[in-house]
């Protein structure tokens, strides 16, 4: 198994040093009264010298500063830094074909637990293994035009990025088109592709994440699954953005691509039709 890099500071590395861990290791750490219990991972750009992080039980990353640490006991090696691939289900012949365009943000993302953040997992094989649902509904075909945080899109990707959907929407093979953004622009990206390309042939819909895959909370996979859905199935031709309609794993709503808004920072049903109603 290959070494990670932790790019700890020398405080933090002697720490791990003395007690034999490294980045990968399940730990129990006692603060005081309070006992954690998690995963080592690699330092990030924003921690502090003497702060090790831990991704908890829960899914959810903390920060601990060592000279709060009393205690420290390695559980054991995490299993999840070892290379594994799980066989991609078999895709019958006779689905639709749905092409899948990655803009950013992270709804088509797994986990990299060298980074401790997520990756692209646009591939279409790495779609069926995180959502095996999806073999059964449509052949996905798929191709990252942009790979960028949401907050930095800007007027000058739209050209390439409405080149990409107007040749894929085109194609007679296609049922729809699907587009991977992060959410905090996706309404202004929907809207200029509106308006961009009319008379569309068939659907296109955006679609992205208010949570990340690596959170308990995450509604990517519903998400992704309902925008395969539609774009495979419905009779609608037009620019739209689908997201959850409800704070639960229920259901989601497609929205007008001009008439959307994101209305929250971080609720799953953040995005709302203004003066309109969701077309599904």
């Amino acid at each position: 198994m290959p070494m990670i890099e932790s790019h700890y500071s020398s405080k933090v590395a002697s720490f791990l040093e003395k007690h034999g861990l490294k980045v990968g290791d399940y730990v129990e750490i006692r603060i005081n009264s309070t006992t954690l219990k998690g995963i080592i991972m690699p330092s990030t750009i924003f921690s502090g010298e003497d702060i090790l992080i831990l991704k908890l039980d829960n899914g959810y990353n903390t920060g601990v500063s060592i000279s709060r640490i009393k205690a420290v006991k390695k559980l054991r090696r995490a299993s999840v830094f070892e290379e594994y691939h799980l066989e991609s289900p078999p895709i019958p012949e006779n689905l639709p074909r749905v092409s899948l365009i990655g803009a950013g943000g992270t709804i088509a993302s797994r986990v990299d637990y060298e980074t401790g953040a997520v990756r692209p997992a646009i591939k279409p094989e790495d779609l069926y293994e995180i959502i095996p649902e999806l073999s059964t509904m449509a052949i996905i075909e798929s191709r990252e035009v942009l790979n960028i945080l949401s907050e930095n899109m800007h007027p000058k990707y739209y050209t390439k990025l409405v080149k990409t959907i107007h040749d894929e929407v085109t194609r007679e093979d296609v049922k729809g088109v699907i587009v991977t953004h992060g959410t905090d622009t996706m309404a202004y990206t929907a809207a200029a592709v509106a308006f961009s390309i009319q008379n569309l042939p068939k659907p296109v819909i955006l679609v992205g994440s208010q949570r990340s895959s690596d959170r308990p909370s995450s509604d990517a996979f519903l998400n992704l699954i309902c925008a395969v859905y539609a774009a495979s199935t419905i009779p609608i031709a037009e620019t739209m953005v689908l997201m959850h309609g409800s704070i639960n794993d229920d259901y989601c709503l497609l929205h007008r691509g001009v008439r959307v808004r994101k209305c929250h920072t971080s609720r799953r049903d953040a995005f709302k039709s203004i003066n309109d109603i969701p077309l599904a």
